[in-house]
């Protein structure tokens, strides 16, 4: 067998070519890396940016709603008002539709954040740019306050089917079901400022749907809790979202 001898490097000259390939093949390879990197990066932001269209396409939604029954809302909590007031023996009649027995209708909605949550957990989040990365928190600061709005709307819908039971409202109990009302009356105009707030912000970072595409929606998810329904049915005021929604300015004009 023959073996070659290493060849050994006369000069300094040909030592220092000898390290420039070295180090310029090391820092291809790393290039290379690096623009793997990106690319899955970039692949997982574009995905990312997808499943937040999606959420936030039924969060619009969502949204839309509130904004649309909030007259009705006001409008019923003024009935139990006038008569909790008036001190009448006789019960309000109740509604039991979708199987929940309740004086006071209200959208119950599953207002969803679980995509911007695991996108800050598995790190995608902080390849957004920093004005995205505020923008989203922004409007899922939004969709935890609704959450949050919603929980304390059915408790207090909870407490006003008192006002069903048989028999006169005593003292006690008008003091605290008023009490109730008037906290739920706040909170459904409070509800529906964030709701506008809320769809304002998806718009302005085009994460909302189109017109049509939210009408749909409106139109498709009636089947678990159609308060629309029930409010033009019984001739209750309604809203109009897309009039409501055009008094919001964009984001780089609002003052917060």
């Amino acid at each position: 067998m023959h073996v070659h001898k290493i060849k050994p490097v006369h000069g300094w000259k040909e030592f220092l070519n000898e390290i420039l390939i070295i180090v310029i093949g090391v820092l291809i390879a790393l290039g290379l890396e690096q623009v793997v990197e990106e690319v899955h990066w970039q692949n997982k932001v574009a995905d990312a940016e997808q499943r937040l269209k999606t959420e936030e396409t039924a969060n619009f939604g969502f949204a839309a709603e509130q904004v649309i029954v909030t007259p009705c809302i006001l409008a019923q909590l003024n009935r139990i008002r006038d008569h909790v007031i008036s001190g009448e023996a006789k019960p309000l009649p109740t509604d039991n539709f979708p199987n929940n027995l309740a004086v006071l209708r209200l959208p119950t909605r599953p207002w969803a954040k679980g995509t911007w949550e695991a996108l800050q957990q598995d790190g995608t989040a902080a390849h957004f740019s920093i004005q995205r990365q505020r923008y989203l928190g922004a409007l899922y600061h939004l969709v935890e306050s609704m959450v949050d709005a919603v929980g304390q709307s059915g408790n207090a819908s909870g407490r006003l089917l008192a006002t069903s039971y048989e028999g006169s409202v005593t003292s006690d109990m008008r003091g605290t079901i008023l009490l109730t009302l008037a906290e739920q009356y706040r909170r459904s105009q409070y509800m529906s400022r964030i709701a506008l707030q809320l769809m304002g912000s998806a718009r302005d970072i085009h994460l909302a749907p189109s017109v049509t595409q939210a009408d749909d929606f409106l139109g498709r998810m009636t089947f678990a809790s159609n308060t629309i329904g029930f409010c033009r049915d019984r001739g209750l005021p309604l809203a109009n979202w897309r009039a409501e929604l055009k008094k919001i300015p964009s984001l780089d004009k609002r003052p917060y």
